[in-house]
């Protein structure tokens, strides 16, 4: 990241942390009690996700550019269905959303980050919108790409660490604060969130193109025009709260407009290729297929018949369940097996 554009950005993370070790009234905790239970609740209804069940939207656009093609197209799912864990897990997400996003909140209230505040965008029925108006070689119009950012968070325009940008980026200032940054909160196994600590204890970014959240909070940057966010993850299965932050890429557009173009204007079935350009292929001996093959709801659609599913344990003991393909499934160019 530049240095010279991330000077003085505060720690949200140990701002958090402080929130959640010393607990005190909650102002306007019935109405909070009410936003996260409508947060929860919606997981046992249809739909599930904020806004309903939209083919491209954020928190997609890094994945597989055939599965966006068969969503797009409305395919019947035949794949990884949604069950009882699915909702279960969801619930829990939302859950941990509430309270990291109160907790942040009130810290920032208290003034533990000199001036940062956290603009709350959800709405009375869930989170507001965003769109991203996306570029796409062979449409005629802007493709418009919806999502759901936690919060946003503002700012004194004043504020040294925050200055450098309003000059380079011409923000916008009402009433002499802008809004610096979306926040985004994940939740996520302990070994994932020890990962994000390893990436950033070496000065890497705790989140790259490689991750598709990565794509998610670059799409709300850009749809907000916003040149930060800032990512709060929690673990868990271990209470370990870290964050980061992150810079919005300019490169971004370009890719994603490549990404989407395979999933709009191609011929046929999208390829099998993430935003980042990495093919989805099967293992070179032994023909297993990565995870993104076994969460995906239309597997045996993409794959055929050859495809074969083998009952397994993930490392939690938990009953899951492995892809296998063979020569003949893999797509013509594509990395074979034996």
């Amino acid at each position: 990241m530049d240095s010279l554009l991330c000077q003085g950005l505060p720690d949200l993370a140990a701002v958090t942390r402080w929130r959640l070790a010393n607990p005190q009234p909650v102002e306007n905790g019935r109405e909070a009690a009410l936003a996260m239970g409508r947060s929860i609740l919606r997981q046992l209804m249809p739909g599930g996700a904020p806004g309903g069940a939209i083919a491209v939207r954020s928190s997609n656009v890094g994945g597989c550019a055939r599965k966006l093609y068969y969503q797009r197209n409305e395919t019947p799912p035949n794949g990884r269905e949604r069950d009882g864990r699915t909702v279960a897990t969801f619930a829990t997400g939302d859950a941990i959303e509430g309270l990291l996003t109160l907790a942040l909140s009130e810290a920032l209230k208290s003034g533990q980050a000199a001036s940062w505040r956290l603009d709350d965008v959800r709405s009375a029925t869930g989170q507001a919108s965003v769109y991203y108006d996306a570029k796409v070689p062979g449409l005629d119009t802007l493709f418009p790409i919806a999502g759901h950012p936690d919060g946003l968070l503002s700012v004194d325009a004043s504020d040294p660490c925050i200055q450098p940008w309003v000059e380079r980026y011409k923000m916008t200032v009402t009433d002499g604060r802008v809004t610096g940054a979306v926040l985004e909160i994940k939740s996520a196994s302990g070994f994932a969130v020890k990962k994000i600590q390893e990436r950033l204890d070496i000065g890497e970014e705790g989140w790259s193109p490689e991750d598709g959240y990565w794509w998610q909070v670059q799409t709300y940057m850009h749809a907000t025009r916003t040149p930060l966010a800032y990512c709060l993850v929690l673990g868990k299965d271990t209470g370990t709260v870290v964050g980061f932050w992150m810079r919005v890429n300019h490169g971004y557009r370009d890719m994603l407009s490549e990404h989407l173009g395979r999933v709009l204007t191609g011929d046929g079935p999208a390829p099998r290729i993430l935003a980042d350009g990495t093919a989805i292929v099967p293992s070179p001996r032994a023909g297993k297929l990565p995870w993104q093959c076994r969460f995906c709801a239309y597997y045996r659609t993409c794959w055929g018949e050859g495809l074969e599913e083998r009952a397994t344990r993930d490392f939690r003991g938990n009953a899951a369940v492995n892809l296998y393909v063979g020569k003949k499934n893999c797509d013509e160019g594509s990395e074979t097996v034996d």
